[in-house]
């Protein structure tokens, strides 16, 4: 499925950044990879890694549209094992994190806050990585 262009994109129509799409953490997202893709220093890069998978999904279509095939020219990596990263084709490579144990030590740390005011400086949590099909 090809998402609909984002109305929001700011640039022009026929513009190579056109492939804005919604829940592509918006404009700045596509902006950004397009403009990697313009430097002719940054053209050699291996891999790209997102902060999130919603952003690493939104680089798909800007690279597919400068000639890159994912992951046999460039590798793309996610962060947060989004529902969407399983259905991406190819499959997202992410990191999973641990969303359950987080929200409970937020929680803990929270309660805790709110009855002695202090709280633990430093909550280490373990996150995974989920091999699919893009890197």
């Amino acid at each position: 499925m090809v998402p609909k262009p984002d109305p929001q994109c700011p640039v022009r129509p026929g513009d190579p950044c056109s492939l804005c799409y919604p829940g592509a953490d918006g404009p700045q997202n596509c902006g950004l990879v397009w403009q990697v893709m313009q430097d002719p220093e940054l053209q050699e890069l291996d891999a790209i890694v997102a902060a999130n998978d919603q952003m690493a999904l939104g680089g798909y279509p800007v690279l597919r549209e400068a000639g890159l095939r994912i992951p046999d020219d460039i590798a793309v990596m996610g962060f947060d094992d989004s529902p969407f990263s399983e259905t991406s084709e190819p499959p997202l490579t992410t990191m999973s994190q641990p969303m359950i144990e987080l929200g409970a030590e937020m929680a803990r740390q929270l309660i805790r806050l709110i009855e002695d005011r202090t709280a633990e400086p430093l909550t280490v949590l373990q996150a995974r990585l989920v091999e699919r099909g893009s890197v």
